[in-house]
């Protein structure tokens, strides 16, 4: 009997979000979405190293460049950044 691996839920991870939103915010366009794959690779990475199943990886890396877009909104209209 095999054991499936649960990820911890990926947008529960707020200080990683609030930081991430943060730099993508200071950064050219191109360059923060390449930030944010950058970032989303690494997460991937990590994940597939704890065992955890593609399905559940894509899912939560969905979740989390959804949240993560949704914090960088939320920090641009505080600011007055956004159109």
């Amino acid at each position: 009997m095999r054991a499936r691996v649960l990820p911890f839920p990926a947008t529960r991870r707020c200080a990683f979000i609030r930081r991430h939103a943060a730099r993508m915010a200071t950064l050219p366009a191109p360059t923060a979405e390449k930030h944010l794959a950058h970032q989303l690779r690494v997460q991937m990475s990590v994940m597939e190293r704890r065992g955890i199943a593609p399905d559940l990886i894509i899912a939560q890396l969905n979740a989390l460049e959804t949240a993560v877009r949704c914090e960088l909104r939320r920090q641009l209209v505080l600011q007055g950044g956004a159109a």
